[in-house]
């Protein structure tokens, strides 16, 4: 909506940065009823004392709020934090992950990528999706919600991946552009383009089935079957990066 390309079924990302007590969940519902918003609204809910560690581990929903998205109320970090700034310096301090390249210019560094905890959650939310896919494999074609979840799945992992490697993206369905993004960075992933371009259509076509996006013929079957080298060699990937652990958050 900031941005001004909203579309007739886009929601609002809200990011409130609070000091709380007990369970996100319960606090996020308590807000959404008090506001009593008119429009969709997905309402992101942090203490302070974790922006700084999920901006630095690439959480894109921290970073589209602080790059580009507007303050509406309060005073981020006593005045320090103007919108569109990015992390404050005093926020920045600690791994970052990058280390200097041999040969590079004096002060240049390199992205290491780490199985930091962000990337952790992606890799649960696309194995999440790949569960749902197993649990629709007799769904007749036509029945694109198998299909959908199978490209949930891999668009996750590949945000994953992006995240990992500190490459900016934002919400895409294109699994062919966000395979692409990736240049060559794991070893072994070859996708087939027209099978990246087939679960993209399912997906398009299941969101907006008004839309006119043409319905692949293909079933949940070839999609858990087409897709699953392509998760195991994502696994494989992630596996390999050294895991960061997260710092407890009081």
């Amino acid at each position: 909506m900031t941005r001004g390309d909203a579309r007739w079924d886009s929601d609002a990302d809200l990011l409130v940065v609070m000091p709380y007590e007990g369970e996100p969940l319960e606090m996020v519902e308590a807000l959404l009823a008090a506001g009593n918003a008119d429009f969709p609204l997905d309402l992101h809910l942090r203490r302070p004392e974790e922006i700084g560690p999920r901006y630095r581990w690439g959480d894109p929903y921290i970073r589209e709020a602080l790059d580009h998205g507007e303050a509406l109320h309060g005073e981020l970090l006593h005045g320090e934090w103007p919108p569109g700034k990015g992390l404050p310096n005093a926020l920045c301090h600690g791994d970052s992950g990058l280390v200097p390249r041999a040969g590079a210019a004096p002060g240049a560094a390199v992205h290491t990528p780490t199985r930091n905890p962000v990337v952790q959650e992606w890799i649960e939310r696309a194995e999440r999706h790949w569960r749902m896919a197993e649990l629709l494999p007799n769904l007749p074609p036509g029945y694109l919600s198998g299909l959908f979840q199978v490209q949930r799945c891999l668009e996750t992992y590949l945000r994953a991946a992006l995240i990992a490697q500190e490459i900016p993206s934002r919400k895409c369905r294109d699994l062919l552009r966000l395979s692409n993004k990736l240049a060559g960075t794991i070893p072994g992933w070859q996708p087939e383009p027209d099978t990246l371009n087939t679960l993209t259509q399912a997906a398009l076509a299941y969101l907006d089935p008004g839309e006119g996006h043409p319905e692949p013929t293909q079933d949940t079957p070839w999609a858990l079957a087409e897709a699953a080298p392509l998760r195991d060699c994502l696994r494989r990937w992630f596996d390999s990066l050294e895991a960061v652990a997260s710092q407890e958050v009081a």
